[in-house]
């Protein structure tokens, strides 16, 4: 099982395997902006929000981006489904559609850790944080199973 070949191994063992470099963005950037960002490397899923020190301060996942686009089409019909319509329209900043709550792994972390907290935020990629809260890099699944593969 993958849990006792790499469960144990370190972040900083993982991550930049494939993704060197995580997709960072400032809260006042625009959709453009965004977009631009996002298409720059189709190997990541987030853009990592980032204040002036490039502390993270909120992720927004691709397929908010896609509600965004497409709002109409993704719109899910709930309780709160006109007013999140709503939001996704009016956005025009990055800080607009942010989750600012973004969860993350330090580099000491280890990759079990990582795997627990993707499988319950159900996503694919966590931003590294260093002990300041600076983004650092992105751990996500491919690369934990290159390590994977790589151990075996």
């Amino acid at each position: 099982m993958a849990e006792r070949i790499i469960g144990d191994m370190k972040i900083r063992d993982v991550h930049r395997m494939i993704v060197e470099n995580a997709a960072t963005i400032g809260p006042d950037s625009s959709m453009r902006q965004l977009l631009e960002r996002i298409v720059e490397d189709p190997r990541t899923r987030h853009a990592y929000v980032i204040d002036e020190n490039n502390r993270l301060i909120g992720s927004i996942r691709l397929n908010t981006v896609l509600r965004r686009l497409f709002p109409m089409i993704t719109a899910i019909p709930s309780e709160g489904g006109m007013l999140t319509l709503l939001s996704y329209l009016s956005a025009e900043k990055v800080r607009d559609l942010m989750n600012t709550n973004p969860s993350s792994v330090r580099e000491d972390n280890t990759v079990a850790d990582a795997v627990q907290l993707m499988t319950q935020e159900q996503v694919n990629e966590l931003p590294v944080v260093n002990d300041s809260g600076e983004v650092v890099g992105e751990i996500n699944f491919l690369e934990i199973i290159a390590a994977y593969l790589k151990q075996m």
